[in-house]
């Protein structure tokens, strides 16, 4: 029965498969050709950035583009359905049928368990690659934003996107469920896939397609959590840290869901900051044979949070005595390209054309207030400087063991806003596995201690991408001293490569040296320091509950509790604000906190220039209730929109919108 479904269908199915990219554009709401702001970038640039691979797997490629909704006959990578998560298309590359940040990835899957599945035959006139194709994400799925305004679409490059990502990866796995307990909806899933191909081949395909459902499965369940992040938001380390724990492959292991959702950070200058992430916890530099070391390590992270693959397992090679290894599907050379993509970005300023000449008397006294009330912790940078390079100013929650009883008062109870990524991010533990054996970490007051089998799940992820480096050390030490052919793209369409960045300059330098200079590099994340700031207490003054972060606002000082303060050119582009996405737009972050708007929508790219943010009414396309408290009124954690108070009752209306039209300037 199976068979005679699938090869009666086939005909029809194989011509579904293709959509029109034409459509694509119009499944946006603004379908007028996106608006390109000056960023730094080249064409060739921005569509190389939009398309290389991290070394993120999602699933076989080939499966992607022919797997339904779960609910329907759609094909989940149309545009129409990829437009409900928000992701958007670059209609400057029809060719290519994924979203902006898909990227197919091509590597050897023979070191994998999770992504080596098999489905054609294999023989000596056919069979199937181990480098068959993979779709997944790579940064610009997460750091490309659009904002629309009487029918103009600008596309904002390194800008927070306003992806659903919760919501698409669960759905991901509800299809993948669907498409093998429905017979029709696997023949047709088949029938694009295999083709005319054998039963014997259609077997095959069940059995990896029941393999890899497992595995995503999984994943959902592991980071699932009450709390929905919506559009906007990701609970980034709580991806990362249930991944660093599953790929730990422990007995017993235990897993935290992912409940501190926070906003895509915006790109520019990151590669110029001394610290990123909202609490500072990761490093930029050192700066070793023209590899950012820090930056290679946080990206390798990520791609480890992003449907990458870590393997503990399968260790080769004469290093092994020497120290664990873990083999990734992690692509070093293009997260170094990618970096370097990032340090050529710049902010986009304001297009006055689009979005509404400036008032330049209210911009004026909006400065003057700013550099009296706000510059200090948002120091002012040059977008068009080459050299220019950026100091955290960190926003401490606690009292730090070492300071002055003045630095300390200046520091305590600020700055009062949902703490749950800060605490999140430093607390969260896992049982440890063979990996780390051998390793030690450094704590912050420079002593030395061995990993403990219950342990902080941020000196696990370090331990786990310094195995990953190492695994890819020759590859690494090549890149160095041969030089790069630049950024390669593996998508169908008009990028392939961005060209050479990068020189021939370590040939001379021994290969192991190299390589342990570098991976030596990737810093513990209790090294986090930064410059201190005066800061206030949140409104109300009481800090006497923090609900289930009790413990962790009242013991243990660290310098990453704590969130991170940063130049604001280029905010205008950046809602919805605070750390977790919390006010809709910079008007209502100028409110005291109590005034804030406790209910708004998100979902839409329609831009309010007057308030500077998304629209906040509900509609088909604003479809998601942001709630900052939950039905008996207590804080919904995760969702708290309070702090960032500096006196803001004491400010005027007027003060407050002269403000805001100086931070569009910005």
């Amino acid at each position: 029965m199976k068979k005679t479904i699938l090869l009666s269908s086939l005909a029809a199915l194989t011509a579904s498969v293709a959509f029109s990219r034409n459509d694509a554009v119009a499944q946006i709401s603004e379908p007028n050709p996106a608006i390109y702001l000056e960023q730094g970038w080249s064409s060739n640039e921005r569509g190389a950035w939009y398309t290389a691979t991290q070394g993120s797997r999602l699933m076989p490629a080939s499966w992607f583009r022919s797997l339904e909704i779960p609910q329907g006959t759609t094909l989940f990578n149309s545009p129409s359905n990829m437009s409900r998560y928000r992701f958007i298309y670059d209609e400057d590359n029809p060719a290519n049928p994924y979203p902006i940040g898909f990227a197919e990835d091509r590597q050897s899957d023979s070191v994998f368990d999770e992504t080596q599945l098999r489905w054609l035959d294999r023989g000596l006139f056919g069979g199937q690659s181990k480098y068959e194709e993979w779709i997944g994400l790579n940064c610009a799925a997460c750091h490309t934003a659009e904002v629309h305004f009487e029918g103009a679409r600008i596309r904002i490059d390194g800008g927070p996107s306003i992806i659903d990502f919760q919501t698409f990866e669960e759905e991901v796995a509800q299809a993948l469920r669907a498409t093998l307990d429905d017979d029709e909806k696997f023949s047709r899933f088949a029938a694009r896939v295999v083709s005319e191909d054998p039963q014997t081949r259609i077997d095959r395909l069940r059995s990896a397609l029941e393999e890899l459902t497992v595995w995503r499965e999984r994943v959902v369940s592991i980071n699932a959590t009450d709390l929905r992040s919506g559009f906007a938001r990701l609970d980034a380390f709580g991806h990362i840290y249930n991944q660093v724990a599953l790929f730990s492959d422990v007995e017993g292991q235990f897993f935290e869901g992912a409940d501190a959702p926070v906003s895509f950070p915006f790109l520019w200058d990151t590669p110029q900051h001394d610290k990123v992430q909202w609490n500072g916890i990761a490093s930029n530099g050192p700066s070793i044979l023209g590899i950012d070391v820090g930056a290679l390590g946080r990206n390798a992270g990520e791609v480890i949070g992003v449907f990458g693959e870590v393997n503990v397992d399968k260790r080769t090679g004469s290093d092994l005595l020497l120290r664990p290894r873990a083999v990734s599907s992690v692509s070093i050379n293009n997260l170094i390209e990618l970096e370097r993509h990032a340090e050529r970005l710049v902010s986009p300023q304001w297009p006055h054309n689009i979005l509404g000449q400036l008032d330049m008397e209210s911009v004026e006294r909006g400065r003057e207030l700013f550099v009296q009330e706000c510059q200090s912790c948002h120091n002012p940078i040059d977008r068009d400087d080459p050299e220019r390079s950026v100091t955290a100013q960190m926003s401490l929650f606690l009292p730090i063991e070492g300071l002055s009883d003045e630095e300390n008062e200046n520091t305590h109870g600020a700055p009062g806003t949902d703490p749950a990524m800060a605490c999140r991010s430093v607390e969260r533990q896992a049982l440890r596995g063979s990996l780390y054996d051998g390793f030690t970490i450094e704590t912050e007051n420079g002593q030395e201690r061995e990993l403990q089998e219950r342990e902080q799940l941020s000196a696990l992820l370090t331990v786990m991408v310094k195995s990953a480096l190492f695994d890819q050390a020759g590859e690494l030490v090549d890149f160095i001293g041969l030089g790069s052919d630049g950024l390669i793209v593996q998508n169908p369409g008009n990028y392939n490569t961005t060209g050479a960045s990068t020189q021939a300059g370590a040939a001379s330098a021994s290969r192991e040296s190299t390589r342990d200079s570098i991976i030596a590099g990737v810093a513990e994340p209790v090294f986090a320091t930064a410059e201190r700031t005066q800061l206030t207490l949140p409104f109300g003054a009481d800090v006497s509950d923090w609900g289930p972060f009790q413990e962790c606002m009242t013991t243990n000082p660290s310098w990453l509790k704590s969130y991170k303060a940063r130049p604001l050119n280029g905010i205008w582009a950046t809602a919805p604000f605070l750390h977790n996405g919390s006010v809709p737009n910079l008007y209502e972050l100028l409110l005291p906190p109590e005034q804030r708007m406790p209910v708004f929508y998100t979902g839409s790219y329609q831009f309010d220039p007057v308030r500077v943010g998304y629209v906040t009414t509900e509609s088909e396309t604003n479809s998601f209730r942001f709630d900052t408290f939950m039905p008996d009124g207590s804080v919904r954690w995760g969702n708290f929109n309070g702090g960032h108070d500096y006196g803001n009752a004491a400010l005027t209306d007027q003060q407050r919108w002269d403000l805001v039209e100086y931070m569009k300037s910005l």
